[in-house]
């Protein structure tokens, strides 16, 4: 659905047509003033569900903004003022941007067709679609019974599962809570892509954990007792939590690059001639850097692992170096930790997709946001366009879907909860 506006710029005086995608929620936007060029920013407040791809507006809408402010719709300005397009989930053609109000109809769903194909975005939509009603009905309560695990409250786990829906499946109610709860977080990523890369890198952690155990039994444990009471892993897997969550809460982040990804090579080389008009770059920069630090510590702690499997003892690294665990942890520098990622060879190329393009300089504070070419721009003046950064940050929420299951897996292997792994392989349940 588009909602078709007539605003008056607060800076210039001088009215124009703003039509907005309606994706539901609250949409911050940004665009400059198509007649004096300031920055304007706004958000677009609307009920969810019940949008359609159809040009409307009803009283579901709020549209709030202190750089314009809304005027009575008028024929004579419809007739005479510009337009601007504005989408917050969707690629938006530059072409689109500063023509007569009465030509400006084209809806940007529509030229997705013509991206994508018709049978992608068809299957497009329906990811999308399912994404945006899990994160209605589906992970306020995932939410909270994640908040438990991330606090390390499992006894009271098992109550807040029960108002998770889908939580009640006859074939998961036989194992521990923190395994059904992992497979409830692991629905949530179905719609952001293929899912198997991740299954099989927490495969690896899962194979490696059982051979810990059982060449090491109760040494194993004892290890994660160190990690979790002394070395902070509990800390650490509450901040995984924690960032997780917060990524799948703001969802429609994920929607443009969700379909750019899946635009022809023709048209992805014409990036600079679409937009995403979000005004998130600070919230979206912060969260992928929080997510390039965690997977970084994760690896420290699975090195801890690799170290006791592969050579027998916790301080003996894989570059033939020795260090404590509690050196590797302390350690702020990412890079004297990719080499662990090595061992983990299912793992390895998602992880390091993490670190692409901005990255650095986004942890250096180097980067910042250009509103008029919806670009990010280094210190340097060398510019990325949003899309292409969303599409790495993308990625990076999808690597908290392995980081989560990280966790899952160290926390169950601690109190030896009960799953099909332990059971197929034959280890003892329960401590």
């Amino acid at each position: 659905m588009i909602s078709r506006h007539h605003v008056e710029c607060q800076t210039c005086g001088f009215p124009f047509v703003l039509r907005i995608g309606v994706a539901g929620g609250e949409q911050g936007f940004v665009l400059g003033c198509p007649i004096c060029g300031v920055e304007l920013r706004g958000v677009l407040y609307a009920e969810a569900g019940g949008v359609t791809d159809t040009e409307a507006r009803g009283p579901r809408l709020e549209l709030r903004s202190e750089d314009f402010h809304e005027l009575p719709y008028s024929d004579d300005r419809e007739a005479d003022a510009v337009a601007v397009t504005v989408y917050t989930d969707l690629p938006v053609p530059t072409s689109l941007q500063g023509i007569p109000a009465k030509e400006a109809f084209m809806s940007p769903f529509l030229l997705s067709t013509e991206l994508c194909g018709q049978d992608e975005t068809l299957e497009l939509r329906g990811r999308i679609e399912e994404l945006r009603t899990m994160r209605e009905r589906f992970f306020p309560s995932l939410r909270r019974a994640l908040s438990l695990f991330g606090a390390g409250d499992l006894e009271r786990l098992p109550d807040a599962l029960r108002a998770v829906p889908a939580s009640d499946v006859p074939e998961l109610q036989a194992y521990d809570p923190v395994y059904r709860l992992g497979r409830l977080a692991a629905m949530m990523y179905i719609p952001l892509g293929p899912i198997e890369p991740r299954s099989l890198a927490v495969a690896e952690v899962i194979d490696l954990g059982v051979e810990c155990e059982r060449a090491y039994g109760d040494r194993y444990q004892s290890l994660l007792d160190e990690l979790f009471a002394d070395r902070g892993l509990g800390e650490h897997r509450r901040r995984v939590v924690e960032t997780a969550t917060a990524c799948l809460s703001a969802h429609d982040a994920l929607l443009a690059p969700i379909l750019w990804e899946c635009v022809d090579a023709p048209h992805r080389e014409r990036i600079n001639e679409f937009q995403v008009m979000r005004d998130d770059f600070a919230q979206v920069a912060a969260r992928y850097q929080d997510v390039f630090e965690l997977a970084s510590r994760t690896l420290a702690y699975l090195g801890i692992l690799l170290n006791l499997r592969h050579r027998g003892d916790p301080a003996k690294w894989a570059d033939g170096e020795v260090r404590s665990p509690a050196r590797i942890l302390n350690q702020t520098a990412a890079a004297r930790r990719a080499f662990i990622a090595d061992e983990l060879p299912v793992a390895r190329p998602f992880i390091e997709a993490i670190n692409r393009r901005t990255r650095n300089e986004i942890g250096h504070r180097l980067v910042g946001f250009d509103f008029r070419a919806q670009a990010v721009v280094d210190d340097q003046g060398n510019r990325v366009n949003y899309l292409l950064f969303l599409e790495d940050y993308l990625d990076a929420v999808r690597v908290t879907h392995y980081l989560l299951g990280v966790m899952e897996k160290l926390t169950l292997d601690r109190h030896r909860g009960r799953t099909p792994q332990r059971e197929d392989v034959g280890l003892p349940i329960g401590r």
